[in-house]
């Protein structure tokens, strides 16, 4: 695949998006990603056909914000580059947190920062000059179920925080949030290196007389996310038009249900038309049997006890009342909304759909060619252009509140 530029288009999944971002916030080489060789020019794509950098061969430049989602494990502040981290004249230890932490472990890194101060200490600058970075280690792709996600290893790690400080407290601690592959990743003694740090990893053999005892979040997440299975499935059903926002909404929420140890399955639409709608093509009655076959696969999954999300176009009210009709009866079916004005979505065209649309090089699209038929039954609606992202997303979990799909967590 070549861009208009003629560059080959390389299209990345969320383990290499997580890759790149590294790359791009200054924490690896470029050439290290595995998808980009020296001299060798391309566009990289994210997984819904937008370019989002260049690679020259020697220069690798950003071209539109990576996909994120909401939540501590998403602030700026904590994601900061590697030119920013780097900017200190402290002694610093670098400390990777991508699993809760036993008391002991968290000892026995207070004691290394202890040691390190010992060693860093001068009459006119006594043990102040070393910091502690505690880097949060956050993938894009899905926990799997019973391993805990991002906005809980955030919180996690200022408890982390606490109890060090309460051990060495003139240790200066820090939380940074790293994006993290789970498959490829770079050594992380390496990335410390660069940084100017020391990485100092949690001791796994030491013991503090039994194997359980945890701080008490760590522990009421081990518990939590040992207990998925306890909750209902529910099916939660997005329309929109292309560019509407509902990709970007169901995204985040889905990571939000995960930080709160709820069992959610993304439904990939483009993976779901391969799978169970292939044969099918994009007049109306292949549409409205498209919406159909996403809501069988999503009350399967809800009824297995997964809150089941969906997100694709579904732009016909007898599509949406069919999915309705296939989940009645079985879980809860919540349909949202996300009215983004066709010409707000026209505006963004991140993939240039609209434009082609509009040259009659893309048929049966729809708001252009194709009609859009606005739901009156939603259960919610949501004008992403004028509604932020997370509040969007809060939105949208007070109403599952409201409807009894989980309980607690205000």
């Amino acid at each position: 695949m070549e861009a208009a530029s003629g560059l080959p288009r390389e299209i990345l999944d969320d383990n290499e998006i997580d890759y790149l971002e590294l790359c791009l916030r200054g924490y690896v080489p470029p050439a290290a990603h595995p998808r980009m060789q020296p001299l060798q020019p391309c566009e990289l794509l994210d997984q819904e056909g937008t370019a989002v950098a260049r690679w020259d061969g020697v220069t690798l430049t950003g071209l539109r914000p990576l996909a994120a989602g909401v939540g501590p494990a998403w602030s700026p502040h904590l994601r900061r580059g590697a030119a920013d981290v780097s900017q200190s004249e402290m002694t610093t230890l670098l400390m990777p947190l991508a699993a809760p932490l036993s008391t002991a472990q968290l000892h026995h890194v207070a004691n290394a920062a202890l040691h390190a101060q010992a060693n860093a200490g001068s009459p006119e600058l006594p043990a102040r000059r070393v910091r502690l970075l505690i880097a949060v280690l956050v993938s894009r792709l899905a926990p799997p179920r019973g391993v805990i996600g991002g906005g809980t290893l955030v919180d996690l790690a200022e408890e982390a925080k606490r109890v060090i400080e309460d051990v060495s407290p003139l240790l200066q601690c820090e939380i940074l949030v790293l994006p993290w592959p789970r498959t490829d990743a770079p050594s992380f003694e390496a990335l410390a290196q660069l940084l100017g740090a020391t990485s100092v990893a949690p001791a796994t053999d030491v013991d503090d007389g039994t194997s359980t005892e945890f701080p008490p979040r760590a522990l009421a997440a081990l518990r939590a996310a040992s207990n998925l299975e306890k909750h209902g499935g529910a099916v939660i059903l997005f329309t929109g038009l292309s560019g509407s926002g509902k990709s970007t909404i169901s995204r985040a929420l889905a990571t939000a249900l995960r930080d709160l140890h709820l069992h959610t399955e993304l439904l990939d639409g483009d993976e779901l038309r391969r799978r169970v709608s292939q044969h099918l093509g994009f007049d109306r009655a292949s549409r409205i049997q498209n919406v159909m076959n996403i809501a069988r696969v999503a009350t399967e999954a809800a009824a297995g006890g997964a809150i089941a999300i969906a997100a694709p176009i579904a732009p016909f009210h007898e599509a949406r009342s069919a999915a309705r009709e296939i989940v009645a009866g079985k879980v809860p079916f919540i349909m949202i909304y996300i009215s983004t004005p066709l010409e707000v979505c026209e505006a963004r065209d991140r993939k240039g759909l609209y434009a082609r649309a509009r040259a009659g090089e893309i048929a049966e699209f729809t708001g252009i060619s194709s009609p859009y038929e606005p739901p009156d039954d939603a259960d919610l609606t949501i004008d992403a252009s004028r509604i932020p992202l997370e509040e969007s997303v809060d939105l949208i979990l007070a109403l599952l509140r409201e409807r009894k799909v989980f309980k607690g967590q205000a």
